[in-house]
């Protein structure tokens, strides 16, 4: 039940490193700096712990954009085309694709003006590769050290683009690691693939490649062992020869 706080309004204060915040049910402020409460959400909802209900809930202006991330079924999805609707004398609605970012599938969602929808917890850390094995993917928090386990499950397409040493990010969900966030392109060495054939550079003639990571794609011709190229990490094809 909420108190009168000092100021005479309704609502429990509780001190946190992000200022004294007033929380009640119809009201949460963030009184130390006279700033509204959603720039800082989701990291006010860490220093909370005493109220575990306590969740971002998104405006329905907020869906009108792509890439907001929202919680929905209790998995996370990001919003990756939206179109706003409104009709005479009908609620406005908005027509979204959304990406389930632990599966990678995409479905179709109509907001309706005044339903709910959750902000998902969605954190990104930077971590390096170290080395694949049976229970998963290792890698390392440079800053604290932590080995990191993904699930082969969870990163089954993307582990092909990994090699020791590589610098990527890692998705957590609620804290549990998700999905990794990789660059768009990323450089692999062709370790083996049929030799190259001299001063043809056609662009419609391909081959297969195996790459130092055990990918294999299709390359041209002229392509050959020893050769740096880049590859797509969202369609696993050649994209060009990396410089030299």
């Amino acid at each position: 039940m909420c108190q009168a706080s000092e100021d005479g309004s309704s609502g429990v204060e509780t001190s946190t490193t992000h200022g004294t915040v007033t929380v009640c049910k119809h009201l949460i402020r963030k009184k130390s700096e006279g700033k509204t409460l959603k720039s800082s959400m989701r990291a006010l909802r860490r220093s909370l712990p005493l109220l575990p209900n306590f969740m971002a809930v998104l405006d329905f202006s907020d869906l009108k954009g792509t890439g907001q991330i929202i919680k929905y079924n209790n998995e996370p999805y990001q919003i990756i085309w939206s179109n706003f609707m409104r009709t005479a004398q009908r609620k406005p609605v908005i027509q979204a694709k959304l990406r389930n970012l632990m599966t990678g599938k995409v479905m179709e969602y109509s907001f309706k003006y005044g339903e709910k929808i959750e902000e998902a917890d969605v954190t990104k850390r930077k971590c390096q590769y170290l080395y694949a094995s049976d229970e998963g993917a290792h890698f390392m928090n440079p800053e604290t050290f932590e080995t990191i386990i993904v699930p082969k499950a969870l990163i089954e397409d993307q582990i092909g683009f990994l090699k020791e040493g590589t610098d990527t990010s890692i998705m957590f969900f609620e804290e549990k690691p998700i999905a990794l966030d990789l660059p768009v392109k990323i450089d692999l060495k062709v370790t083996e693939t049929a030799p190259g054939i001299k001063g043809d550079t056609a662009t419609g003639g391909t081959k297969p490649a195996t790459l130092e990571t055990g990918l294999v794609v299709n390359v041209p011709l002229f392509i050959k062992e020893g050769d740096v190229v880049k590859v797509s990490t969202q369609t696993s094809q050649y994209v060009e020869r990396a410089s030299n």
